[in-house]
């Protein structure tokens, strides 16, 4: 068992950073948060509602991760900011759909990036 007797509050609207040393079960929270495996115990509710009756696409475009190891795509900076991290792992323009710049003028983007 990795994490045991974890409870975690988070404010809505707040950005919200997990640190701590290697092995201390950041990773696991965020594998949990994005549903790649079940609790053992417990249970993950976001403002009441189990996670899992949640529509995960959305959660995870409400969520980002900057991990230990991060992986830049062979692009330039704005690029891979453009592109953002969608926390299912695909590579999407989550960020500018959510900016409602996916149509965006290369301009446009180039300011929001900023």
């Amino acid at each position: 068992m990795v994490l045991k007797n974890i409870s975690l509050s988070i404010p809505a609207g707040r950005f919200t950073a997990i640190v701590g040393a290697s092995g201390s079960g950041k990773s696991t929270i965020i594998q949990l948060l994005e549903c790649f495996y079940d609790p053992v115990q417990g249970e993950i509710t976001l403002d009441g509602h189990d996670i899992k009756s949640l529509n995960l696409h959305h959660l995870c475009g409400c969520m980002s991760l900057v991990s230990q190891e991060p992986v830049l795509f062979a692009t330039t900076i704005y690029e891979n900011v453009c592109h953002g991290y969608n926390p299912l792992g695909c590579v999407t323009n989550s960020r500018m759909i959510e900016m409602d710049l996916e149509n965006a003028t290369d301009e446009e983007k180039k300011a929001a990036v900023e």
